[in-house]
């Protein structure tokens, strides 16, 4: 796990338990039973890291009405809350990633920002069980898309780099034909040739150069 991701739920922590934010608490909890029988959100946040078999319909009915409250109202009271409740989960998830082009700071904000997607976009009229999972399985994959997005882009720009050198390479170092070729080569080859060379490396040529390497084609 990064500092980043750390230090974040360090100060996530006292913002959801700042006192400014008791009326907002309190009016939910008149619009949503699963958060009735729970006078703080230090209460909600309590029985949501309770992971005894007896406690799970509690926990469901809370992520469910967290996810609510965030979609029909973003907060940043509520995204925190989130957040700090499947801490562990984003924890376990960021041990499992690394990235050889991107800084730890990063991927944490990448695990961040997945999940906070992962809930606004939840579907929560079609899915109405098994939140906490589907939670994580979408956030997985979300995380794990974007490194291989990532990854591809990386190895095209290397593929990139590697083939233009490849090109000024052959052309210091022209190669020596053992056998002359037998026969004019197709107009189409020696065209389609041409325009390669002109795509790859006509900033490199000057008019003889150019010249000279064209009459060898």
């Amino acid at each position: 796990m990064g500092s980043t991701l750390r230090q974040t739920i360090r100060s996530l922590r006292a913002e959801v338990l700042s006192p400014r934010h008791v009326p907002l608490f309190e009016a939910a909890r008149e619009r949503n039973d699963a958060f009735e029988p729970h006078h703080t959100i230090a209460s909600v946040l309590g029985t949501l890291a309770d992971e005894r078999r007896e406690a799970y319909p509690h926990r469901e009915a809370l992520t469910r009405a967290l996810i609510a409250e965030q979609q029909s109202a973003p907060s940043s009271f509520w995204a925190a809350t989130l957040l700090l409740a499947y801490y562990p989960m984003l924890s376990r998830l960021r041990h499992r990633i690394y990235g050889d082009t991107l800084p730890d700071p990063d991927l944490d904000q990448i695990v961040i920002t997945t999940f906070l997607t992962v809930v606004a976009e939840f579907p929560l009229d079609e899915k109405r069980d098994r939140t906490a999972m589907r939670l994580k399985q979408r956030t997985q994959r979300g995380v794990f898309r974007i490194l291989r997005e990532d990854q591809r882009h990386q190895e095209l720009v290397r593929f990139t780099d590697l083939e233009r050198i490849e090109v000024a390479d052959e052309l210091g170092w022209p190669g020596v034909r053992d056998k002359p070729r037998s026969g004019p080569r197709n107009p189409k080859d020696a065209a389609d040739a041409v325009s390669l060379l002109l795509e790859h490396a006509g900033d490199m040529l000057d008019g003889e150069c150019f010249d000279l390497v064209t009459a060898t084609l």
